[in-house]
C-alpha cells in the first residue's frame, strides 16, 4: 500500500487530490446532458455496409467505427460486445438500420456519429430504448460530487500526516 513516507510522497499526494477535486468541480460546473427519452428525438438510418474503419475491444468497453452506403458520416455503435458483433458484418453484403439524434451534426464531420438501436440483417440487436437507458444510467446532475469529496478526503488526510513528518 502506498504510504506518505517523505514530503516528495505528500506533494506527490496532494498533486494528485488536486486533479480529483478539480476533476469534481468541472462536472459540478458542466454536469454530462441525458439523452432524451422520446423516439421522436432520433432519426432512422439504414443502408448496407459499406466498411468498417476501426474497432477496439478492451476492458474499458468495445467500439466499432463503420461508414454505410452512400452515406459519407461515419457512425460508431459503442456497447459491450460490439467488436465481437461486428466481427460477422461482411461490407457490401450486411444490412444495417439504426437510430441517430436528429441535429448529428454535419455530413463529412469529422467525429463519429453515435448509433443507437441496431438492427443488423433485419435481427434486432439493442433496442433504442435499451441504448438510451444504457447511456443515460450514470448521467444525474450531482455526478461531481463524488471527486470532489474524494479529493476533499485526501486533502484532510495529507494534513494529518504533514502534521505527523518529522521536521526536515
Amino acid at each position: 500500500m502506498f504510504q506518505l513516507r517523505t514530503r516528495r510522497d505528500l506533494v506527490f499526494f496532494l498533486v494528485i487530490c488536486t486533479l480529483i477535486f478539480g476533476m469534481g468541480l468541472l462536472f459540478l460546473a458542466r454536469p454530462p446532458q441525458p439523452l432524451p427519452d422520446e423516439a421522436r428525438a432520433y432519426r432512422a438510418v439504414g443502408g448496407t455496409l459499406h466498411e468498417i474503419t476501426a474497432t477496439s475491444a478492451g476492458r474499458r468497453g468495445d467500439w466499432v467505427q463503420f461508414r454505410v452506403a452512400n452515406d459519407a458520416r461515419t457512425f460508431e455503435l459503442n456497447h459491450l460486445g460490439a467488436a465481437e458483433q461486428a466481427a460477422s458484418w461482411r461490407p457490401g453484403q450486411t444490412a444495417l438500420s439504426f437510430y441517430v439524434l436528429q441535429p448529428e451534426g454535419e455530413p463529412g464531420a469529422e467525429l463519429p456519429v453515435r448509433a443507437y438501436g441496431m438492427v443488423v440483417d433485419g435481427h434486432a440487436r439493442r433496442a433504442l430504448a435499451t441504448d438510451i437507458a444504457s447511456a443515460n444510467a450514470a448521467v444525474y446532475p450531482w455526478v461531481g460530487l463524488f471527486p470532489l469529496g474524494l479529493g476533499l478526503l485526501g486533502y484532510i488526510v495529507a494534513f494529518f500526516r504533514w502534521r505527523s513528518l518529522p521536521a526536515a
